[in-house]
């Protein structure tokens, strides 16, 4: 089982993508979950499989999962976000910043990513090794989707049509390269330990 494949859930996205090309230059073999493998063209390839499945799809989890490096208990990474740790109000956040499903969110995608880090920590707790990762906002080159928010806004002030952000003009954001997020997505498969959080940021 030595060559198992690292199985990767949310391949096809922007981040994900990247983090595909950090576990092939990591001489990975990968097993890429998509719902729609046809659509997956320019991503197999060498050392990539892909598979049809859903992590809605328990079915197809289990299955994808087979023969893989999971399903030997090898560490899994949980790729969260900066805004699971919530605003930092001021201080300068870190991995040690506890989590509450009772805050004020400010948006759905923070509550949810809130409530996942909340499983997340609560299956480690019962022995799963989780190691998770907080990327920062996302820039790099690559397509222009919701999750480039950088390379998005940048676009549209360039046609000027800079849509106003809320705020009084003093809040910080953690940034982060796309692509140091996804080589610190695989730093933490090869390095990581059950339990350790890394926020992937400045």
């Amino acid at each position: 089982m030595a060559d198992a494949p690292t199985l990767l859930t949310g391949g096809t996205g922007y981040l994900g993508r990247w983090i595909l090309r950090a576990l092939r230059g990591q001489g990975r073999a990968v097993r890429l979950l998509a719902r729609d493998p046809a659509a997956c063209g320019d991503l197999a390839g060498p050392g990539v499989e892909v598979v049809r499945g859903d992590v809605t799809d328990r079915g197809s989890l289990d299955a994808a999962c087979r023969g893989a490096e999971e399903a030997r208990a090898a560490p899994f990474v949980f790729v969260s976000s900066i805004f699971a740790l919530g605003p930092t109000d001021g201080i300068t956040g870190d991995e040690t910043l506890p989590v509450s499903a009772g805050r004020e969110f400010s948006t759905e995608y923070e509550r949810t990513k809130t409530l996942a880090e909340i499983e997340a920590r609560e299956l480690h707790g019962r022995g799963h090794p989780i190691v998770t990762v907080y990327p920062g906002i996302l820039f790099g080159p690559g397509a222009l989707r919701q999750a480039n928010l950088v390379g998005t806004l940048l676009t549209e002030a360039a046609a000027g049509r800079l849509r106003g952000l809320p705020g009084g003009g003093d809040r910080r954001w953690c940034f982060t390269f796309v692509e140091d997020a996804a080589a610190g997505v695989a730093a933490a498969l090869a390095k990581g330990k059950p339990g350790d959080r890394f926020v992937l940021g400045g």
